[in-house]
């Protein structure tokens, strides 16, 4: 990412340490057999909240990168082709191998059920009713982008409304995720509450970790406005300090313990933030290697799962299944999921990707609407 000339390096940093947290989360079961587990698994197994983090950066992208955009009909296309594009060719063929390697291949596709559910899982609607947060699409990590796609429905919508874009997103959200269950069930701020509205994707509607997406939307505008800047820099080093320290005691050794707003996402927010107004004030210089892991983060989190399941079924048929349980093990196949994520961002993501944001341009010609 190279917006404004570097500054916001600090992003690609954060999703390439987000990407790292859910790699090093996942690959926590290798390590089960250790005398030291439970230590280990203290400090691994918070990666989890990468997926926040993911969450709240993608609302900060969502309003910086829509910034100049004035909400014309041609600019909710875009938005919502460059979005399509960006999310769904690599995570298609990802599902599609996954089914080749966790499930019965080519015999998967003689059950009708198995069809639907492939359907719904490419097509961004929950599989499973009562399995609230992930609704169990063909591919696990697939839960993520359900909800990333539906925050791309919302904000797209929004921008229709040009100057009052920022005040109809948080009033739609604001309906949907706190005022609705408030009326028909009893609110929660936990996003595994399940509160069994008759159409599975109102379920994933008001579940409350779409905040943490919106989180992210205002941090983007705060970011953008003038008004609000640290002027001393001992003072933005300080927040930006501390705000690190806040995530890793909260969410360590702290009141945090799972996803969602008021656990993991909360000190994350007050994180985000810090980075984007202390970085108006001061440079963050950003080291390399976490901003090209950055670049890659969207293929790492995707395709690391994968590269394990084939790496694990490798290693079983070669009979070395008893060396898997090992540090070794566990390094090796965090560097194999590494090597792939980055081809897979090379092929999919740079190569198929484009290809399809070009093609979509080309066959969905401009709607200009006066005024």
């Amino acid at each position: 990412m190279s917006m404004e000339q570097g500054r916001l390096d600090w992003v690609q940093a954060l999703r390439g340490i987000a990407a790292m947290l859910v790699v090093l989360c996942h690959a926590l079961d290798y390590l089960s057999h250790s005398p030291s587990f439970p230590l280990i698994e203290r400090a691994l197994l918070p990666g989890a909240m990468g997926v926040d983090l993911f969450f709240i950066i993608s609302g900060f992208i969502m309003v910086y990168s829509t910034r100049k955009t004035t909400g014309t009909l041609d600019d909710v296309k875009n938005f919502a082709i460059n979005r399509f594009s960006r999310i769904w060719p690599t995570y298609a063929v990802v599902s599609i191998i996954w089914i080749f390697i966790a499930y019965d291949g080519i015999n998967y596709f003689i059950s009708y059920e198995n069809w639907a559910v492939l359907f719904k899982s490419l097509t961004f609607i929950p599989v499973k009713e009562m399995a609230p947060l992930y609704f169990e699409p063909v591919f696990p990590l697939g839960w993520t982008l359900n909800f990333e796609m539906y925050f791309y429905v919302v904000f797209a919508v929004s921008l229709l409304f040009k100057r009052y874009r920022l005040a109809a997103m948080l009033i739609w959200i604001a309906f949907t995720v706190i005022l609705i269950p408030m009326l028909t069930r009893t609110f929660s701020t936990n996003p595994f509450t399940y509160y069994s509205y008759e159409l599975n994707y109102f379920n994933l509607m008001t579940n409350p970790i779409i905040l943490e997406f919106v989180a992210g939307a205002a941090i983007g505008y705060l970011y953008l406005s003038r008004h609000v800047q640290i002027a001393s820099k001992s003072l933005a080093l300080n927040f930006l300090a501390l705000s690190i320290a806040l995530v890793v005691w909260f969410n360590y050794s702290g009141p945090a313990s799972t996803h969602g707003i008021t656990n993991w996402g909360g000190p994350l927010s007050v994180m985000v933030l810090a980075f984007a107004i202390c970085s108006k004030t001061v440079h963050i210089k950003s080291p390399k290697i976490l901003i090209w892991l950055g670049k890659i983060s969207y293929s790492l989190y995707l395709t690391h799962y994968l590269t394990r399941a084939a790496m694990d079924h490798a290693v079983g048929y070669l009979g070395f299944s008893g060396h898997v349980h090992t540090w070794g093990y566990f390094a090796f196949s965090v560097s194999v999921s590494v090597s792939v994520a980055a081809l897979s961002q090379y092929i999919l993501e740079q190569k198929l990707s484009n290809r399809l944001r070009d093609e979509l341009h080309k066959r969905m010609p401009f709607v200009r609407v006066a005024g």
